[in-house]
């Protein structure tokens, strides 16, 4: 069986998060692509997955790409990194609901 490639959106929120820790215990996964719109959010996944026993241990690929996955330039960049994604863990998403319905022109 060959390994998969695994692409996480909002890997630096909570659920993001911990859908890429448990990744890393998964054997059939040779790269996990980790993608958030917040630098620092991103950083500290990234930071916590590299160093993290069974990513070295199974040599899974941590891979951050910087970004809004609703823009044309990120999607390009995640296709530049991993040709070939077999799954996908869509969990981007804003959190203060409120927030966003009085400003829909900056959300949408």
């Amino acid at each position: 069986m060959e390994k998969m490639s695994v692409l996480v959106t909002g890997a630096g929120g909570s659920i993001g998060k911990e859908i890429a820790r448990q990744l890393v215990y998964n054997e059939d996964i040779s790269a996990i692509l980790l993608n958030d719109i917040s630098e620092s959010a991103l950083f500290d996944v990234f930071h916590s997955l590299q160093n993290a026993s069974p990513v070295t241990e199974h040599s899974i690929r941590i891979i951050p790409i910087l970004g809004d996955v609703c823009s044309d330039y990120t999607v390009m960049e995640i296709d530049t990194q991993c040709e070939n994604i077999d799954m996908i863990y869509h969990a981007a998403a804003y959190k203060h609901v409120n927030l966003s319905m009085r400003t829909p022109a900056v959300y949408s």
